[in-house]
């Protein structure tokens, strides 16, 4: 009898033991779903939080847009100018406009011609502070004189020097750039200069505005603004960084928006 009832009493305990591992197995096992389920929604909370600031972002950006293409349009175009895709976009018009309202400068270079082209001869023709010199250079024959058609339009041709300028070979530079610069130069001194050609955005092109700055220096005048476009790219970072450790004498600000736009300046 004391024997069957140490063997009951065996069993039960083999079967409460038993039990108690596999419940420790089990609760160890939903602890490790607890911390997995709770490491997802971490994330995905994180996920979430990205694309709320991206979907933020796009909508304050889209917004910004409209807002600056009214105000640009107030310019009062006789015909339409457009922005986006290979030209400036809104944000480059918007600071654009800003800085010629503040500089009103009178020795304009534009390395790629285009919407700009008219927006700042307009500009400036509403604030009656026409330059003695903007010089519109392209080295693509068809929008050169796309651009002359467009500044017909609007009645501000007579106010630009248009300029075909092939590209060429550059010293020192691995790609082509615009052929005639200096000689348009002459003794000129620049205090505006805007670069948005030649096209950079081709794989292993994103340096070819690189030249830009050390061919002009010798012509920029001691207050020049010289801005360089989709600033945002790779390609421009790279020229950018360049420019930095070639020329310290420059002041730089970087503006974001959009495409983005780089503006070096000298002086104040």
């Amino acid at each position: 009898m004391n024997i069957l009832i140490f063997l009951i009493a065996f069993a039960i305990f083999i079967y409460l033991l038993t039990l108690a591992l596999r419940l420790k197995t089990w609760v160890r096992s939903m602890r490790h779903d607890i911390y997995n389920i709770r490491d997802e929604l971490s994330t995905f909370k994180r996920s979430n939080e990205k694309a709320n600031a991206k979907i933020l972002t796009a909508a304050s950006n889209i917004a910004a847009e409209s807002v600056n293409a009214s105000c640009i349009n107030s310019l009062g175009f006789e015909f339409p100018v457009f922005m986006g895709g290979p030209s400036i976009d809104t944000h480059h018009a918007r600071n654009l406009l800003f800085l010629l309202q503040e500089r009103k400068p009178q020795a304009i270079l534009e390395l790629g011609s285009g919407s700009s082209t008219i927006i700042i001869a307009r500009a400036l023709q509403l604030m009656g502070a026409s330059p003695n010199r903007h010089i519109s250079v392209d080295h693509e024959e068809r929008f050169l004189n796309n651009t002359k058609e467009l500044a017909r339009l609007n009645s501000v041709d007579e106010l630009i020097q248009f300029e075909y300028c092939p590209l060429q070979p550059e010293d020192g530079f691995p790609h082509p750039w615009y052929s005639r610069i200096p000689a348009l130069a002459g003794s000129l001194k620049f205090d505006f200069v805007l670069i948005d050609g030649p096209p950079a955005y081709e794989d292993g092109l994103g340096r070819t505005r690189e030249p830009a700055l050390t061919v002009l220096r010798p012509y920029l005048a001691d207050n020049a603004v010289i801005i360089l476009d989709d600033a945002n790219r790779v390609g421009e970072q790279n020229v950018v960084k360049a420019w930095q450790e070639k020329y310290p004498e420059f002041s730089l600000y970087h503006a974001t928006e959009g495409k983005g736009v780089a503006i070096f300046t000298l002086g104040a």
